[in-house]
C-alpha cells in the first residue's frame, strides 16, 4: 500500500497545495471577503440613513405640531380680541342709541310740558266761556 510512496511526490504535492492555497487565498478568498466587508459597510451606511431619516420625521412631526398648536393659539388669541372689540363696539352702539332714546325722551317731555302749560292757558283764557257753557248745562238738567 505504502510501496510506491514516495518522498519527492509527497514534497511536491505539498508545494502545489500550499501555492494552491496561496494563489486561492489571492484569487477567491480576499475578493470575497473584500466584497462580503463593502457589503457589511453598504448595510451599516444604510441602516444609519434610516436612522437619520426617522430622526429627521420625527423632528419634522415634532416641529409641524408646534406649528399647529401655535397657529392655534394664535387663531384663539385673533378670534378672541375680535369678540372682544365687536362687545365693546357693540356696546358703544348700545350706549349711544340708549343716550339718543334718553335726549328723544326728554325733548318729549319738555314739549308735553310746554303743550300743558299752552293747554292750561287756553283753558284759563277760556274759563268765562266754559263756565257760562257749564252753567246753561246744568240749568238744562
Amino acid at each position: 500500500m505504502f510501496d510506491d510512496f514516495s518522498l519527492e511526490m509527497m514534497a511536491i504535492s505539498i508545494g502545489i497545495f500550499l501555492i494552491m492555497i496561496i494563489v486561492l487565498q489571492y484569487i477567491l478568498y480576499k475578493p470575497l471577503t473584500d466584497f462580503m466587508e463593502k457589503r457589511d459597510e453598504l448595510i451599516q451606511s444604510n441602516e444609519d440613513k434610516i436612522k437619520q431619516v426617522s430622526n429627521d420625521a420625527q423632528n419634522n412631526e415634532i416641529l409641524i405640531n408646534k406649528i399647529y398648536t401655535d397657529a392655534k393659539n394664535t387663531m384663539q388669541s385673533i378670534r378672541q380680541e375680535q369678540i372682544t372689540k365687536s362687545n365693546e363696539e357693540a356696546k358703544e352702539l348700545i350706549l349711544n342709541a340708549t343716550k339718543q332714546l334718553d335726549d328723544e325722551i326728554n325733548l318729549f317731555k319738555k314739549n308735553l310740558e310746554e303743550q300743558k302749560v299752552e293747554f292750561k292757558k287756553q283753558l284759563l283764557a277760556n274759563s268765562n266761556s266754559y263756565a257760562a257753557i257749564l252753567q246753561s248745562f246744568v240749568k238744562s238738567i
